[in-house]
């Protein structure tokens, strides 16, 4: 889900999935942001949310089946949010893997509580100010297989080689639509002698697509 922008409304996102990746969302004016009713782990890139009450509103279960499971972990990177109360908040607390957050480079504006507790228990405090938050997490946290138990705080940031960033931020890019081009101009690689089964060496076959239909038509795999 990318390239989105939603105005108003009682809720700008209400979701849950198992794996998912939202890119380059911003919500304007929303009572709550995003809705977070279960997942086992999502990703948020470059997501705005501006003037609403709540940035993220996540149910946090206390079983791993689905009788009452919640949400497992959201990382939220590159986020920018102003005006709001709360940005982050958890039904209730936890001390295990559920709800296990990451938070990488977040700018808050006007955001009294970066991560908090429905009943008002604050967890990870913000300012009427500016907030810059570098790298906090809560969940459990691993150095290679081992784990080093359950943290709930700021870790060392990762690094990030300057080739990989725009602005300070992770360079990514949303997915081609192809709304302007017709079928009869998408080939389909398959039908052309790619085999794409993991085995087969398909590099002389990809390379006579290209030849063939140089840059005119889509490739489609």
């Amino acid at each position: 889900m990318g390239d989105l922008i939603v105005n108003g409304g009682n809720v700008g996102l209400d979701v849950g999935n198992q794996q998912f990746t939202v890119r380059n969302v911003t919500i304007n004016g929303s009572i709550t942001g995003v809705k977070m009713s279960w997942n086992w782990g999502w990703n948020f890139q470059r997501i705005t949310i501006n003037n609403a009450q709540v940035g993220f509103d996540v149910f946090v279960g206390t079983k791993l089946d689905y009788s009452n499971q919640g949400t497992g972990g959201n990382a939220i990177i590159d986020a920018v949010v102003t005006n709001t109360p709360v940005f982050y908040r958890c039904s209730n607390a936890t001390t295990q893997l559920q709800s296990s957050i990451v938070l990488n480079n977040i700018q808050a504006t006007n955001v009294p509580v970066i991560v908090g507790i429905v009943g008002g228990e604050v967890v990870l405090a913000g300012s009427a100010g500016r907030t810059d938050i570098d790298t906090w997490v809560q969940g459990n946290v691993y150095a290679a297989s081992d784990s080093r138990g359950y943290v709930k705080g700021g870790v060392p940031s990762v690094p990030k080689a300057e080739s990989l960033l725009e602005n300070g931020r992770i360079f990514s890019k949303g997915r081609p639509a192809y709304a302007n081009y017709d079928v009869s101009q998408v080939v389909s690689v398959k039908t052309e002698g790619v085999k794409g089964d993991g085995v087969t060496d398909d590099t002389a076959a990809l390379q006579a697509v290209f030849d063939q239909v140089g840059t005119a038509t889509i490739l489609t795999i």
